[in-house]
């Protein structure tokens, strides 16, 4: 079985808000790896922080979230980079 994260272990490993989270998951960047139907909690792999981090990074470069989207979007091979 793997490993989850809960909301506040990921934005204390990844230091990044709650809000940012939340925004990644709006505009389809990222997907929680398990939502609890009873509660509504989001969990997070691995991959799922790996991917946040190197959207941080992304970030960091001055890219837009728009950017990033079509950089995944065409799996790294986007010109923006």
């Amino acid at each position: 079985m793997k490993k989850l994260f809960s909301v506040g272990q990921v934005t204390k490993s990844c230091d990044i808000p709650r809000t940012t989270i939340l925004r990644l998951e709006s505009r389809g960047l990222l997907t929680p790896a398990f939502i609890d139907e009873k509660t509504g909690y989001r969990y997070y792999d691995n991959l799922n922080i790996t991917k946040i981090l190197h959207i941080k990074l992304l970030l960091s470069l001055d890219m837009s979230y728009d950017d990033i989207s079509e950089y995944y979007d065409t799996g790294g091979i986007s010109q923006k980079i």
